[in-house]
């Protein structure tokens, strides 16, 4: 989602990967905070709890969040243990909360629980999204972006 920000946009960014740093921190109108700490190099995600209490005491307009597995009961959930309190205070802290990810991480349960699916105001994911679980996210109120 990041490298999609169009130059010149003026927006302020709070980031917590490496990654997406990576491809912002050149573009001149960008306002970027950083969520430091421990790196991470499987998953490019800094971490401490020093980051989590910055993240709680800042508020954004909309939050945007992967999951690597999404599950109807079991909720959103992420590979590695870490990323957890990062990504939940990072939901509790946004107006609109906004998933991305794939067609593949629904129905898929990863080890670190972090959210419920009827937490997300929109989820945006690839066309091959099953209608099953198109009409669980209709269901739930979710707005639905397939791309």
């Amino acid at each position: 989602m990041s490298r999609y920000i169009p130059e010149g946009f003026s927006l302020t960014v709070l980031c917590y990967n490496f990654h997406i740093l990576s491809q912002l921190y050149k573009q001149e109108n960008l306002n970027i905070i950083i969520a430091g700490g421990y790196y991470h190099k499987r998953d490019f995600m800094f971490e401490c709890k020093e980051a989590v209490d910055l993240i709680k005491r800042l508020r954004a307009s909309k939050m945007f969040v992967s999951a690597s597995g999404i599950h109807e009961k079991l909720g959103l959930t992420c590979a590695y243990p870490h990323e957890i309190a990062t990504k939940r205070a990072s939901i509790d802290s946004a107006l609109k909360k906004i998933l991305i990810a794939d067609s593949s991480k629904f129905g898929q349960v990863r080890p670190g629980h972090f959210a419920q699916l009827a937490e997300m105001d929109e989820i945006i994911t690839d066309s091959d999204l099953t209608k099953e679980w198109q009409e669980r996210i209709a269901i739930q109120g979710i707005v639905l972006h397939l791309v």
